[in-house]
């Protein structure tokens, strides 16, 4: 079933790879070298950075970012809706191509969506606390769930998270950009060189309309949103296209079609008949979470370290279902990373079946000079 469990999982599943060790800091005989993030015409965290360390400058931009979410947020307490979507899809994914999906919500209790892309089709009810799913395939492809994310519920973050603000700028708008990251990190380390962090999630928002503009869970992936001819209901402005990029290329381009209050036969679809009605129950889709992975650098290695960060998905046993990285201008660290998480298992939740979309940033360790490689 599709519930709402992530915003738990997020910060969960980081606790338990650290517990299991994947997550634990190297010894000291090794560095492990933290660059300045990749360009990208659409990183806008670039200069400098406040922390926001007092109740009333967190409350103030708490509150910027909490209307946001609201207006953005499509998977909470909002008023019954019919969404239609269509999207193209691209890049190291499986099952790419030109893509459609439909969503009738009544609740969070009662809603169904159908969805296809390339050869991939999936109808999933979920009503009277059973869910109900027929696909194609035994997993959610990872562009389905990017789609699902940056269009229903973009915008998770912690209260109690560290939190900076940067000014951005998007063609003639300013935006204020707010990167969270765990609220155990060094203050002075974090903010001892401009702009973004690698372990930071970033939120740029429109602070006059209060409307999300970039979304960017982790360096290298942006979720750019466009709200020219864009449609409102039920006091929600919707965006008109969104763009996904990686590494500054498009893999994703979504456009909102049309939203509308279910009529009475769209409600009478959120029954179970015919081959739904002895569907089995399909895994939840989390909400995206991030973690660290450490590992040594490519023997012989002489080129400048620094981390990759693969986007990938996870099976409920914990292993790698399809993966991509977000960085890959020096081919030897991104595969030397690619190759960590297709051979690794990761702990897993057991409070439910759960597909989970993960942000891996694998970190190379470098020998302090002077001591030995073991």
């Amino acid at each position: 079933m599709l519930v709402r469990v992530a915003a738990f999982f997020r910060y969960l599943i980081p606790a338990m790879i650290a517990v299991a060790g994947w997550a634990q800091q190297p010894a000291a005989r090794y560095t492990v070298p933290r660059p300045a993030l990749p360009a990208d015409p659409l990183e806008l965290a670039t200069g400098a950075t406040k922390l926001l360390d007092t109740p009333q400058e967190r409350a103030t931009v708490l509150g910027l970012l909490e209307r946001a979410r609201q207006n953005s947020d499509l998977w909470g307490p909002t008023q019954p809706y019919k969404l239609k979507l269509t999207f193209n899809s691209w890049g190291n994914a499986l099952y790419t191509g030109a893509g459609e999906m439909e969503q009738i919500w009544e609740g969070v209790s009662r809603f169904r969506f159908t969805v296809r892309v390339g050869a991939f089709t999936q109808t999933r009810l979920f009503t009277n606390g059973r869910a109900y799913d027929v696909r194609s395939n035994s997993f959610v492809p990872l562009r389905v769930q990017m789609v699902r994310a940056v269009v229903l519920w973009p915008m998770n973050f912690g209260p109690r998270s560290m939190m900076r603000i940067a000014a951005g700028r998007l063609g003639e708008t300013d935006l204020l950009c707010a990167l969270f990251s765990g609220a155990g990190n060094d203050p002075q380390e974090m903010s001892s060189v401009p702009g973004r962090r690698w372990s930071e999630t970033e939120f740029c928002v429109e602070p006059n309309s209060g409307l999300l503009r970039v979304y960017s869970e982790a360096p290298g992936i942006y979720a750019a949103y466009d709200y020219a001819g864009g449609m409102k209901l039920h006091g929600h402005v919707l965006p008109a296209s969104i763009t996904v990029t990686e590494a500054g290329e498009e893999v994703l381009a979504i456009h909102l079609d049309s939203i509308a209050e279910p009529t009475p036969a769209d409600l009478r679809q959120l029954e179970p008949t015919g081959e739904l009605a002895s569907a089995e129950a399909g895994d939840a889709l989390a909400f995206p979470v991030r973690f660290p992975q450490f590992m040594d650098a490519p023997a012989a290695y002489r080129g400048e370290v620094h981390p990759v960060v693969v986007h990938a998905i996870l099976g409920g046993d914990g292993r790698p279902l399809d993966q991509e990285a977000l960085q890959n201008s020096d081919p030897e660290l991104t595969e030397a990373a690619m190759a960590l998480v297709r051979s690794s298992t990761y702990p897993s939740p057991r409070a439910a079946r759960t597909q989970r979309e993960v942000f891996i940033t694998v970190k190379f360790k470098v020998p302090v000079s002077g001591t030995p490689t073991p």
